[in-house]
C-alpha cells in the first residue's frame, strides 16, 4: 500500500534535490497552481449594496436602540464620533 504524502515528507525529500532540480520543482509547482487557479471559479459574493435601505436611525429613535441593544455591545465598541443618520447627513450637506 502506498503512504499518504504530506507536506513534511515532500520538504524532507526536496532537501536531498540538487538546487537545479529543486528550481525545477518550484517551476513545475508554481506552473500547476496558476493552472487550478484559473480554472477554480470564484465564490459569488453577495452585494452589501443596500443593507441599510429601509433603516431609519434619527436622533428619536437612536435612545431607544441603545436601550433594546445596548447590553450586546460594549460601549467602548462605539465609535466617540457616532452620529445618527441626520446629523451624517446635515455634515454632507454642510
Amino acid at each position: 500500500m502506498h503512504k499518504s504524502v504530506t507536506l513534511a515528507r515532500v520538504l524532507e525529500l526536496a532537501k536531498h534535490l540538487p538546487l537545479r532540480d529543486k528550481i525545477r520543482l518550484i517551476e513545475q509547482i508554481a506552473s500547476q497552481i496558476e493552472r487550478e487557479l484559473m480554472n477554480a471559479r470564484p465564490k459569488l459574493r453577495k452585494s452589501l449594496c443596500g443593507l441599510w435601505r429601509g433603516i431609519d436611525i434619527t436622533k428619536k429613535t437612536l435612545p431607544r436602540l441603545v436601550r433594546k441593544f445596548g447590553g450586546r455591545f460594549a460601549p467602548s465598541s462605539v465609535p466617540a464620533n457616532f452620529r445618527p443618520r441626520e446629523a451624517a447627513l446635515m455634515s454632507w450637506t454642510a
